[in-house]
């Protein structure tokens, strides 16, 4: 068992798996499951990474294969992603005015944008994420301005 080749394998099934995002599940499953195994097998009977390559090659490119699935009866539902995305970018601008309020909801877009992980609704779910992290920053230095303005004043 050689570790490159293991290696090799293991990007292969990374790569369709992430090109088989909008394929049906059963069959995605079934496809990765049944690739895995091969590579698997021959990852144990100690193929060299080159002789890998080359199985690979016979297999196909990934797009290929994933384009020969069938496509998945719901399509991804990005309202919920894209609703995460405005209130995180709802709380970056409530940073400004009330960082005391945009930390918790920014919280919140944080947790709701990571639960975002499949096809379209994962772009969308970093795109909250990021903007959720601005925010928190955003109202942290927001609430430490205000900290030293009061406490400035009192002195």
């Amino acid at each position: 068992m050689t570790a490159s080749a293991e290696r090799v394998a293991s990007q292969y099934v990374e790569k369709l798996d992430q090109a088989m995002v909008g394929a049906d599940l059963n069959e995605r499953r079934e496809t990765l499951n049944e690739i895995r195994g091969e590579l698997d097998r021959l990852v144990d009977e100690g193929t060299t990474a080159e002789e890998m390559r080359g199985h690979l090659e016979a297999l196909g490119p990934v797009e290929d294969i994933a384009q020969a699935a069938s496509p998945s009866e719901k399509p991804p539902h990005t309202l919920f992603a894209k609703l995460t995305l405005a209130w995180a970018s709802a709380s970056a601008v409530l940073a400004l005015w009330a960082p005391y309020l945009a930390a918790p909801a920014a919280l919140l877009s944080l947790i709701a944008g990571r639960t975002q992980r499949y096809g379209t609704c994962a772009v969308w779910g970093r795109a909250s994420v990021h903007m959720s992290v601005a925010s928190l920053c955003l109202s942290a230095i927001m609430l430490s301005l205000l900290l030293a303005v009061s406490d400035s004043s009192a002195a």
